[in-house]
């Protein structure tokens, strides 16, 4: 059965070349997130010696803050990777989680915004897809290097792949969406 759609709107395929380009930022941003996280909790563990305790007060609170905006995120990132001693391990993650609460609930709006009503389901779904490859292809790469080459390593890959989603986020996922939303 067809959708009750106008016979004058076009129907424009949802994954047209401006969408792909939105997904691929959301993916690069949730990617770096996700390489990060699984190895908090061992990084606390092997590197301040934190007890179970310690690391889930730590691990709830970066949830817990999460409040500004994608660059604030970026700038938790460069912490991770640039600052080795508490306050840099600490800040950067309630930095991080202060932009990424922020960041998801205004990025979900941003992709049903670019579907038409008709489509609207598959955008949402299509959003939780970008997350969802994000995340485990993210803690795949976090593993790997923080096995191979130290947890720095995946600390300075998180930020630089986090610089690209921005940087596309910002040269042109935002120009586009305020030029092909559809409302």
């Amino acid at each position: 059965m067809e959708p009750n759609v106008n016979k004058s709107e076009q129907l424009e395929p949802l994954w047209n070349a401006n969408y792909v380009k939105v997904w691929i930022a959301n993916f690069m941003i949730f990617f770096s997130f996700m390489l990060l996280t699984p190895l908090l909790p061992l990084y606390l563990k092997d590197t301040f010696a934190a007890d179970k305790q310690m690391i889930g007060i730590v691990l709830s609170g970066y949830t817990l803050l999460a409040l500004v905006g994608v660059s604030v995120s970026l700038l938790g990132y460069l912490l991770f990777a640039s600052v080795h001693n508490p306050l840099g391990y600490y800040g950067a993650a309630l930095v991080i989680g202060l932009g990424n609460g922020h960041m998801w609930p205004a990025y979900q709006n941003m992709f049903i915004n670019l579907a038409p009503h008709t489509q609207r389901g598959t955008a949402n779904s299509s959003v939780l897809i970008s997350w969802d490859v994000g995340m485990g292809l993210g803690i795949l790469a976090g593993g790997v290097l923080s096995e191979h080459f130290g947890y720095h390593s995946a600390f300075w890959a998180a930020w630089i792949v986090n610089v690209l989603g921005v940087a596309g986020f910002f040269g042109y996922v935002r120009n586009s969406f305020a030029r092909n939303k559809l409302r």
